[in-house]
């Protein structure tokens, strides 16, 4: 297991053995049966300030929660119940509005923050539509796309399913160059933000407007 540390943030990094396989392969002399044994990676993000553990890794929620108890005992010494599971929500509901409360401090360095992608769910979620715009012009586009594209909807059979989200921001105060960050949003809880520089500013800032994720 490999780890290191940035900031107040430990990262693990784990290679398990995966299923043995077999694969043919040709070789100078016929085909021959060869054995895999591949490797998976499973990533922990462990902050000791909050006590919570997050977990990157393929499996279904029960697998999950096994590896953080696991881990937990293996590596950080702790029994499953002294940490708390990290199983937030994103709420993208505060996204439908065509006027998003994004909300940050004038130093955090942020300039301004638009929405390039709205995925979605229709009808109980039992039909999707993905849109897909260029905000730089007109930073209400999605939302135009969208009522023009869904006018005979009526908006409670429409449920954000994912956000494409385009963060301006000055990296360099001595420079004052303005930067991009674009990450995307997949409830329950899926965001494709790190945890540190200008990503950790900017989950501050969902949090800040309801956005980040909330204790189930």
């Amino acid at each position: 297991m490999e780890h290191y540390r940035r900031g107040n943030l430990d990262y693990f990094f784990a290679y398990p053995e995966d299923y043995a396989d077999t694969c043919i392969e040709w070789e100078e002399d016929g085909l021959r049966r060869s054995a895999r044994h591949p490797a998976f990676e499973i990533i922990f993000v462990y902050s000791h300030e909050e006590g919570k553990i997050s977990l990157y890794m393929k499996g279904s929620r029960d697998t999950r929660k096994d590896v953080r108890a696991l881990f937990a005992d293996a590596i950080l010494g702790l029994e499953l119940g002294e940490f708390v599971e990290d199983q937030r929500v994103y709420d993208l509901s505060p996204l439908q509005d065509s006027s998003p409360p994004f909300l940050f401090s004038p130093d955090s360095g942020i300039e301004n923050v638009v929405i390039r992608k709205l995925r979605l769910g229709i009808d109980g979620k039992r039909k999707r539509l993905t849109l897909e715009v260029n905000p730089d012009k007109n930073p209400n586009a999605i939302y135009e796309f969208r009522d023009q594209l869904c006018r005979n909807i009526p908006p409670s059979q429409i449920t954000i399913t994912q956000a494409g989200i385009v963060v301006d921001y000055t990296g360099d105060a001595k420079s004052r160059k303005t930067r991009t960050r674009s990450f995307d949003i997949t409830p329950p809880n899926s965001c494709s933000l790190k945890h540190e520089g200008i990503d950790a500013i900017i989950r501050q800032m969902l949090v800040d407007s309801g956005i980040e994720p909330r204790a189930r």
